[in-house]
């Protein structure tokens, strides 16, 4: 399982929406303007460690209301897969 206690934000659940939403969240953490974020290239690539992506997923939370397990970003790697979770997560059923 990659997500636990999802909640449905009010908006940014189109894929597109979402990647445009975690472009602006991951920006700062990996210190890369959104514009130089290439969505298929792991994260890891622009320095994302295990620290940088507790504090990553601390924050999508709060900006998304999508909880994510602890190895969410490391088994969907990319911005393009990270947003195709959160996208099934928002479109399924909602739990507590």
């Amino acid at each position: 399982m990659t997500t636990t206690g999802a909640r449905r934000p009010s908006d940014a659940t189109s894929a597109e929406q979402l990647l445009d939403r975690l472009t602006a969240v991951v920006s700062p953490h990996v210190k890369v303007p959104p514009t130089g974020l290439d969505p298929a290239v792991p994260l890891a690539e622009y320095g994302l460690d295990s620290v940088t992506a507790i504090a990553l997923a601390a924050e999508v939370e709060d900006e998304l209301g999508v909880v994510l397990a602890d190895d969410a970003l490391w088994e969907h790697p990319t911005l393009d897969e990270l947003a195709a979770l959160l996208e099934r997560e928002l479109s399924g059923p909602a739990s507590d």
